[in-house]
């Protein structure tokens, strides 16, 4: 007789990464996943760069991330940066 186990709650479901470009002057960026439950759900920053030929001036260019549904991460800026951001991101979701 087959015997069912059921992963122990807190452990790890899946991991997802990926890089979010928001455009020169636009306030942000999307990139689609697989659908998670955001009740579940861990969102990490892993790092961010800029194609501004000199430093960025001030917190412009700044960016943030949100799990804005289950299927979508949504990079931010914080406010009037006009060069093209890159974000890297991970995504880690629980049982």
């Amino acid at each position: 007789m087959a015997r069912s186990v059921s992963p122990a709650p807190g452990s790890i479901k899946g991991v997802l990464r990926g890089v979010i470009t928001i455009a020169g002057s636009q306030p942000t960026g999307t990139a689609t996943i697989a659908a998670v439950n955001t009740a579940r759900t861990e969102l990490r920053l892993l790092g961010w760069d800029t194609n501004q030929a000199s430093a960025p001036q001030g917190n412009q260019d700044l960016p943030s991330l949100t799990l804005t549904n289950a299927t979508t991460v949504t990079a931010s800026r914080v406010s009037g940066g006009t060069s093209a951001v890159r974000v890297s991101w991970e995504l880690t979701e629980f049982y």
